[in-house]
């Protein structure tokens, strides 16, 4: 599905008021003025919908179990147009726990919502699901992550699992790897709504290249050439591909030389592949390569032989298995994480905001949004060009 339609089918189902149990919960309708408390490991923050366009907002958290009124209490200005009208995300400096009342208010109108207790429990990767709880039994759920969403009632315990393993009237199946992340939300009956925010750890050591914008990982254990590239596959990426000098030069100086990447003549003996489907456009052999020595060597390594370091044809079924690296183009949760990481965005609250607004806005908006970070030097244009490149595919 395009990103367009895409954009349709989310938006229909998260505005379109599903409601599990008359008079609760409902859903926001598009255009709505609403607000989102996120909670999870990244703390709360609060992302705001469709208010005014003339906006400096005040959010207070207020625990019914203390004396304190307000809790805690913050003013942010919400990043508006008038034609789209959608917010930004915001971190608060407490906790929002389950029962605290949290109220948004630009002086005049004020909307207030009491956080609700859903959470997700558990991801199970190899089944794209998604299990957890919801505040009451039989109450409406929505989880969302890569674009698509599940919404469904919560059984009689108020336990739920969102399968992103089929497809759903209007949605599409995701496939969920380290890495992926998302939300599952609940609404009050004024469309103002809590979000348990969800991400599947990735094993350590991914590094960043900022040239590509892709994510690369190191791993020492020695596999043959298909096993090493079903595992690049099961973290949602192949084996490396380099398209030019300067990535070649990168992968030497982060992870040195003898592993294996993705070029390949497994299919036709002689016409070079890389398994993540690129076209070739750059090779660095050594001279004399590739020479198919045995009449077995089908795929690519990089070796040091000095004077030289460039690539070799070997045996990919080879008795001495190596390294490998595996190269993932980041869907947008991934690249956001990889930019609060490494400071490309300044806080978890603002990756977010990001992240629900490619979700559930129009791409304008998101647009409209990044500009007036650029123009206020909370981020780079570097920075809008990558996450633009992503989430317009």
């Amino acid at each position: 599905m395009c990103r367009a339609a895409a954009l349709v089918a989310a938006l229909a189902l998260a505005f379109a008021g599903v409601v599990a149990v008359p008079g609760a919960a409902r859903a926001q309708v598009y255009g709505e003025t609403a607000f989102e408390v996120h909670r999870g490991d990244g703390g709360t923050v609060i992302f705001v919908k469709f208010w005014p366009v003339v906006t400096t907002l005040t959010a207070t958290v207020n625990d019914p179990a203390t004396d304190e009124s307000p809790d805690c209490q913050t003013t942010f200005d919400a990043v508006l147009t008038e034609r789209d009208g959608i917010g930004g995300g915001f971190g608060i400096p407490c906790e929002a726990k389950p029962g605290d009342t949290v109220t948004v208010t630009d002086g005049t109108k004020a909307k207030t919502h009491v956080v609700i207790d859903i959470r997700v429990t558990s991801v199970d990767v190899d089944g794209d699901r998604v299990f957890g709880t919801a505040a009451e039994p039989n109450s409406a759920v929505t989880v969302y992550t890569e674009g698509t969403n599940r919404s469904f009632t919560a059984d009689s315990s108020g336990n739920w699992v969102a399968d992103f393993s089929v497809a759903d009237p209007f949605e599409w199946v995701a496939d969920i790897v380290p890495g992926t992340a998302g939300g599952a939300e609940q609404f009050d009956t004024d469309a103002d709504s809590t979000v348990w925010d969800w991400q599947v750890s990735r094993p350590e050591g991914w590094q960043h290249n900022p040239a590509t914008g892709h994510d690369y990982l190191f791993v020492g254990d020695g596999r043959t050439w298909a096993d090493a590239e079903a595992y690049a596959v099961s973290l949602g990426g192949h084996l490396v591909t380099i398209n030019d000098p300067a990535e070649d030069a990168w992968l030497v100086s982060t992870f040195g030389t003898q592993y294996w990447i993705g070029l390949n003549d497994i299919a036709v003996e002689g016409v070079w592949v890389w398994s993540s489907g690129e076209p070739v456009t750059y090779t660095n052999w050594f001279p004399g390569e590739p020479n198919n020595s045995d009449g077995t060597e089908d795929a690519a390594k990089i070796e040091n032989r000095p004077p030289f370091i460039a690539w070799n044809d070997l045996t990919p079924g080879a008795a001495d298995p190596d390294a490998f690296v595996v190269e993932v183009v980041p869907t947008l949760d991934r690249l956001l994480d990889d930019m609060v990481a490494d400071g490309r965005l300044p806080n978890r609250g603002m990756a977010i905001s990001i992240l629900v607004q490619a979700e559930k806005a129009p791409l304008k908006a998101l647009t409209n949004h990044l500009k007036d970070l650029v123009q206020r030097r909370v981020i780079t244009q570097l920075t809008m060009d990558q996450i633009l490149g992503i989430v317009a595919k």
